[in-house]
């Protein structure tokens, strides 16, 4: 940990600031400025000095008193002014970080995304998802039930996690995992626990090509999950892959992802009965519960992420930094970032990477970390995995779509 240490931030009510808390700080600082400068200017010293003398004089004290306060606080003055000037810039740095950005960066980059979706360039298609395997078995035909004969453990670290994301990635290319969980019996007595409950581990990009290919993971995804939720096909393909799963109407959701499949995860989060960018997105049948992400720019949804959330970004992977700003600091969302040691940008945005951090941030003993940590592993706690299912994500080959 010394030598590789981790940073996080957000997670706990109780340290977040908004913007009016800050305008409210700054006032005062500057008040106290002003109350400084105004002890020691020429014309107080002057008016400080007649009322010490008149008092001596009518008390028969000597004065001065007064007079030397003033000139005490005026030998102080500069170092005062100084801190006070250091706390100013610290509190305008604070609020340029987590609110300038989210009113003007966090505006422009879908609008950009979606001015190259416009052009035609990264014009998005239809997608198609097909069930190909339960447990790497190929499936005879389509919904084909295929429970466990033997339920597994669900996961209870983010590592885990974090792992079977990895393991998604290696499985094969345009395919995610879905598994469906039950609570083991007498487990809890929490009803919520009763519902239906799935994580979905969505890979991030694997075709770099400008022209949409047959691949859903490929750049032209990448480019209309940033311009609008709804709108790319991977999205649209993890969100048909649930409902295939099982994941209908009332059914919790946990997703973790990866890259781009940080980003569409994060735009199903935001369309699962919370917030969502416009009326022409659609919500989703299901509702996300919680979000896990590795190396994925979802910054500029801060307005719209209502469910806890943990965002897992390297200091040298690049990708988290697309989206231009920090995280926020919000009571449902921590950051965990740390730099991996003499790697390039490639090696720091390989899943393998996430996966230390993670094993990490299950260590973090802060109280935002700990909190978002066991809000997200609680849902599994009491669970097993009864059914895993594996679906591919294909372009559909004719129907063309246009940003919303």
């Amino acid at each position: 940990m010394s030598d590789n240490p981790l940073k996080t931030w957000g997670g706990d009510a109780k340290v977040v600031a908004s913007s009016l808390e800050i305008e409210r700080v700054l006032a005062k600082i500057r008040l106290a400025e002003e109350c400084l400068r105004s002890m020691v200017t020429p014309f107080s010293l002057l008016g400080q000095a007649s009322s010490d003398l008149g008092e001596g004089l009518s008390s028969g004290f000597g004065g001065g008193f007064g007079q030397a306060k003033s000139i005490a606080v005026g030998l102080e003055l500069p170092a005062l002014i100084q801190k006070l000037e250091h706390l100013e810039l610290a509190c305008l740095e604070a609020s340029r970080a987590y609110f300038q950005g989210e009113t003007e960066i966090a505006a422009d980059i879908p609008n950009l995304a979606e001015a190259a979706v416009e052009v035609g360039v990264f014009r998005e298609t239809g997608v198609q998802v097909r069930e190909v395997s339960v447990l790497g078995l190929p499936v005879s035909g389509h919904g084909e039930a295929g429970l466990l004969t033997n339920p597994q453990k669900s996961p209870d670290r983010l590592a885990e996690l974090i792992w079977h994301l990895q393991r998604t990635d290696e499985h094969s290319k345009n395919q995610i995992r879905v598994d469906r969980l039950t609570p083991i019996t007498g487990a809890t007595a929490d009803p919520l626990a009763q519902d239906p409950l799935f994580i979905a581990y969505v890979p991030g990009t694997q075709e770099w090509a400008m022209n949409a290919g047959e691949n859903a993971f490929d750049a032209t995804s990448n480019v209309a999950a940033m311009a609008n939720p709804g709108l790319a096909a991977s999205e649209r393909g993890v969100e048909q892959a649930l409902a295939m799963a099982g994941a209908t109407a009332g059914a919790r959701v946990l997703l973790v992802g990866h890259s781009q499949g940080g980003i569409i995860s994060a735009n199903l989060a935001t369309r699962s009965g919370f917030h969502f960018f416009n009326g022409s997105v659609p919500t989703t049948q299901f509702k996300v519960v919680g979000l896990v992400t590795a190396g994925a720019p979802i910054g500029h949804l801060r307005n719209q992420m209502n469910v806890p959330t943990m965002a897992l970004e390297h200091s040298n992977d690049l990708v988290p930094k697309l989206d231009g700003q920090l995280n926020p600091n919000r009571s449902n969302w921590v950051t965990a970032t740390r730099k991996i040691p003499e790697a390039n940008a490639l090696e720091a945005h390989r899943l393998e990477n996430y996966v230390e951090t993670a094993k990490l941030v299950d260590q973090a003993d802060d109280a935002g970390a700990t909190a978002i940590r066991n809000k997200i592993l609680d849902l599994t706690r009491g669970t097993q995995v009864v059914e895993t299912r594996w679906f591919e994500l294909t372009r559909a080959g004719g129907s063309k779509l246009g940003g919303f």
